[in-house]
């Protein structure tokens, strides 16, 4: 399932969140790691598991972003949709949006340390610790 996020949809944030992230891919990629959800004066551990396809290399993310659409914390937790493609040699600076089945939507901007290509469609669940 894919969402589509219009620009006019990212208005007002409702939040903030904080993740580092591992990855490791040879076609099929895995990440994991955890994170912080800033909601309503609250600060929300997280755990964060997730997939790519057709991704290679190895690299660790440092993720901020703004949280949208989201009425009590719990509706973080889920399956969250991202589509884009990049590539991020030695120190890029990357960027998605993506929407879980709730209606949250993330728009992050990572820095990456390692190498690592992706094309396509990943996702990746968060879950509160």
């Amino acid at each position: 399932m894919v969402f589509l996020v219009e620009a006019d949809e990212l208005s007002p944030p409702i939040g903030m969140i904080n993740l580092e992230v591992t990855s490791v891919a040879a076609g099929l990629g895995f990440s994991w790691g955890a994170g912080w959800l800033s909601f309503q004066g609250k600060e929300y551990p997280l755990i964060v598991e997730g997939a790519d396809l057709s991704a290679v290399g190895i690299s660790t993310m440092t993720a901020r972003g703004e949280v949208y659409h989201l009425t009590q914390a719990a509706d973080i937790e889920g399956s969250f949709v991202k589509t884009d493609a990049g590539i991020a040699v030695a120190r890029g600076i990357k960027g998605c949006v993506a929407k879980n089945e709730k209606g949250v939507v993330i728009n992050l901007r990572a820095t990456q340390k390692g190498l690592c290509l992706n094309l396509g469609i990943g996702s990746f669940n968060i879950k509160i610790q």
